[in-house]
């Protein structure tokens, strides 16, 4: 699933924000089954499930960095340590996450 739509998204605007979970949770699990059929085995925590009290970011930075490993990608940003509650680092990490998200869907033949 393609998150470039989401590199706008306006940093206090919670519908929207609830909008880029579920497609980025999507997006997780569109990941997870492509490497499954491929015989690629990845520690999956699905995204919509994580309870409040997880440190979300940090779940899901490890996720990334699996996945890059198992891809043989490198150059992978520093997903978690960017405060979301900054504008300025919230809109950072959609633009890196969204590159994050491309390198992969290119190395496994996501197109959408």
């Amino acid at each position: 699933m393609n998150l470039s739509p989401f590199v706008d998204t306006p940093f206090d605007d919670p519908e929207t924000w609830e909008t880029f979970e579920l497609a980025h949770g999507a997006a997780h699990e569109k990941v997870f089954q492509v490497l499954a059929r491929s015989g690629k085995n990845l520690n999956h925590y699905p995204l919509f499930d994580l309870q409040e009290n997880t440190d979300w970011k940090l779940i899901h930075q490890t996720e990334h960095e699996s996945i890059f490993k198992l891809l043989g990608l490198t150059g992978l940003p520093d997903l978690a340590s960017m405060d979301l509650d900054k504008q300025d680092e919230f809109e950072d990490w959609m633009a890196y996450h969204a590159q994050v998200h491309s390198r992969i869907n290119a190395a496994l033949g996501i197109t959408s």
